[in-house]
């Protein structure tokens, strides 16, 4: 499993849901990233959002809610990905998918600039 690190904003916090035959505990989060900027300061491109999976016991450890919308934070984030194949039961043609699942592990929170 990979391990990325994303800085940047919490955008929205879904409430927790129970999926699967398991029924585990997951919570949505979006979270977005600004976009690249050049060495002269220049945007280029857009910014990121991304759909971040809490799982199981971590939403009760990273304890994420609406608070933490707007906030800056540094987040570690696991992704991991499978092949799925699917046939179409009309023409029966198969095709392949490799859906990417990215789960939240870790969050730090930026130092809230006070003002003077």
């Amino acid at each position: 499993m990979a391990r990325i690190e994303l800085k940047g904003t919490f955008l929205a916090i879904e409430p927790v849901q129970t999926v699967g035959e398991k029924g585990t505990l997951k919570q949505v989060v979006i979270f977005e990233t600004p976009a690249y900027r050049d060495e002269y300061g220049d945007i280029k491109g857009e910014d990121e959002q991304w759909e971040l999976s809490v799982m199981g016991d971590s939403i009760a450890k990273l304890g994420l809610a609406n608070n933490v919308i707007g906030r800056k934070a540094k987040v570690t984030v696991y992704v991991n990905s499978r092949r799925y194949e699917k046939t179409d039961e009309k023409t029966k043609v198969t095709k392949i998918f490799y859906p990417v699942n990215l789960v939240l592990n870790k969050v730090e929170f930026a130092e809230v600039k006070q003002s003077a």
